[in-house]
């Protein structure tokens, strides 16, 4: 399938979330999976390089998923990949897509989107980044 041998990080402070988001990886066989609880955590994650997705939770303590994607983006941290693709998967309401999107979020998901939504906006963002071989 699509995964085989690709590599996510999931930067999610909630464990019943980080569950449910690997599960979906998993089903999209992809099965290197490196689990952060915040932003700063996943800036060092992503140094690594080789990454593939990143799904971001929003409010997290420390640096947050906001602060975090824009961090990404700017490419002022070496060996951060500032065109991975990114989720944003968040509570948070209101303006939040249009603020996650400016920042350089891929795609937006409201926490309570289904499982198969999930499923088929990480399947998306892999098939159409050129990132993604």
């Amino acid at each position: 399938m699509a995964g085989a041998g690709r590599r996510a990080v999931v930067v999610e402070d909630d464990e019943q979330m980080r569950i449910i988001i690997r599960t979906v990886l998993e089903m999209l066989e992809i099965t290197d999976i490196i689990e952060v609880g915040d932003g700063d955590a996943a800036v060092s994650a992503l140094q690594g390089g080789n990454v593939d997705v990143v799904v971001m939770d929003w409010m997290m303590p420390g640096m947050n998923g906001f602060d975090c994607t824009r961090v990404i983006r700017s490419g002022a941290v070496v060996g951060l990949d500032p065109n991975v693709p990114i989720v944003m998967l968040t509570a948070v309401t209101g303006s939040a897509e249009r603020r996650a999107l400016e920042a350089g979020a891929n795609i937006f998901l409201n926490k309570t989107a289904s499982v198969r939504r999930l499923f088929a906006e990480i399947k998306g963002v892999l098939a159409s980044s050129p990132h993604c071989p």
